[in-house]
This record gives structure tokens, sequence and C-alpha cells, in this order.
């Protein structure tokens, strides 16, 4: 494994993976823009355990609200039912998902990219409109006011999060905004919503690196590897750290516009390169 090339492609995880513009999308781009080769499960690993525990040390707050306050375990459990479809869906089509030409086409990509940054502006500019007219949502509890219904509308919106060049945090604040929810809610709502998700993906794809270090010793080598791995890890977390800090606090005062120009240039890009 090289180094210097796992550690960059953590930067790009951390931050991709938080920004609204898809972290499967770049992953797939990115070392065949460079020419490298694909880094593999065992990395990916690594590089969704650092996504992971940026989320949960930044909402760590939350998550444990969610767990001790009983007017909030509701919530907890809406969440639960919610994140079921993407663990059904990914279980089942996770060997077509990872291996289909398909999907990681560039030209696929490209679609993915273009098509929900559409779906971002039309919905973002219907949330201006109503912010024109005085009809935001004005609460500072709407996650904790969540219905099982919205919740589960946001849920089935993540399963889209399986197709490279979609977005996790980008297509469920979309759907949270399509229901009424301001800016900061829905994208906060994205990660408590998402982080069971990247849990899981993160595990299972930790269960298929440690199986590809006992089964093939002859290929793998964990100790040879930890020092990338590592690399990776750290760069994941410290760079998904600062996105969620710096998406919320952008979202505040600003639109998803700087966003949508980003994905529609990407997919253009990507498209005709």
């Amino acid at each position: 494994m090289d180094l210097f090339q796992i550690f960059v492609l953590g930067i790009v995880q951390g931050l991709t993976e938080m920004l609204p513009i898809s972290s499967s999308g770049h992953l797939v781009l990115f070392p065949k823009l460079l020419g490298w080769t694909d880094p593999g499960l065992n990395v990916d690993a690594f590089l969704h355990l650092g996504t992971l525990a940026a989320i949960l040390i930044y909402f760590w707050k939350d998550l444990w609200n969610l767990v001790l306050k009983k007017d909030q375990r509701m919530i907890l459990l809406y969440i639960v039912l919610a994140t079921l479809p993407v663990v059904l869906i990914g279980f089942t089509c996770k060997h077509y998902i990872e291996t289909s030409q398909l999907l990681r086409s560039t030209k696929f990509i490209s679609f993915t990219l273009i098509f929900v940054a559409i779906l971002m502006w039309f919905f973002d500019r219907k949330l201006e409109s109503q912010s024109n007219l005085g009809l935001e949502a004005q609460s500072e509890d709407e996650i904790q006011t969540m219905s099982l219904i919205k919740t589960l509308f946001i849920g089935f919106a993540q399963c889209f999060a399986l197709l490279p060049g979609v977005s996790r945090s980008g297509i469920c604040a979309v759907a949270g905004i399509a229901q009424g929810m301001s800016r900061e809610a829905a994208i906060r709502f994205a990660f408590l919503l998402g982080s069971p998700a990247i849990a899981g993906a993160g595990l299972l794809a930790t269960k298929d690196m440690l199986e590809n270090y006992i089964n093939s010793p002859e290929i793998y080598s964990f100790s040879h590897d930890l020092p990338a791995l590592l690399a990776g890890f750290i760069s994941s977390f410290v760079s998904g750290l600062w996105a969620i800090d710096f998406l919320i606090k952008f979202l505040n005062k600003n639109t998803f516009t700087v966003f949508v120009v980003y994905r529609i240039l990407l997919g253009l890009v990507v498209l005709f390169v």
C-alpha cells in the first residue's frame, strides 16, 4: 500500500462523506483521474471507520440524548426503523453495487452528480421562497419533533446514497428540506440518520478486511499495511470532523448553491474529460 495515496484518499473520504458531493463518487473517480489502482476493501474499511468516528464524536451529545432522554427515545426508534431499508438493500445488493461496471462508470456517476444537484437546487429554491414569505421552519427543536413518516421518508431517500455520485448527506438533506425542515436541521438529522448505515458499512468492510488478512496471508500482511491504514483512518477522521463543523455553520447562513454548482461542474468534467 502506498501511504501517501491512502492518506490523500482519507482526506477525500472525510470531506466528501460529510459534504453533499458524494464520497463514493469521488473515491471511484479520484484514483481513475490520477491513474492510481483501486485501494480495495481493506482501505475502504478504515476510511469508513474514520468518518464514523468523526460523526460519533461531533454528535456525541445528540446521540447520548437520544438514548438517555425519554422524550427523545421515540426519535431513536424512528431512526432505527428508517435505517432498515438501506440495510436491507445494501446487504442484498452489496456485491452488485461494488462490482457493477455500470454503476461505477463515469457516465453513471456524472448523471447522479448532476441529477441530485438539480433536486438540491429545486428544493433549496423552494425553501428560499418559503423563507421570503415567512413560512420557513421556526422551531429550534425540529429534530425532537420529527414524525415517523418524515423519518421514514428520509430513510428511503437514503437508499439512493448506495449509488455512486448521489451523496448520503446530500440526498437526506434534500428529503428533509422537501418536508419543510430548515437546512441546518436537515443536515444535522441527515448525519444522525446516516450514522447507523455508515457504521454498518464500516463494520461490514472491516469484516471483509479481516477475512482477507486471515484467509490470504500470502497476499495481505496486516503488519505491513498498518501504517498506511492508520494514516487513512486519521486523515479521514480529521477531515471529516472539520467538514461536519464547516457544513453545519455554512448552511446556517447560506444555501446549497455552491454545492449545486460544484456537482454540476464535476459531472460535466467527468462526462467529457
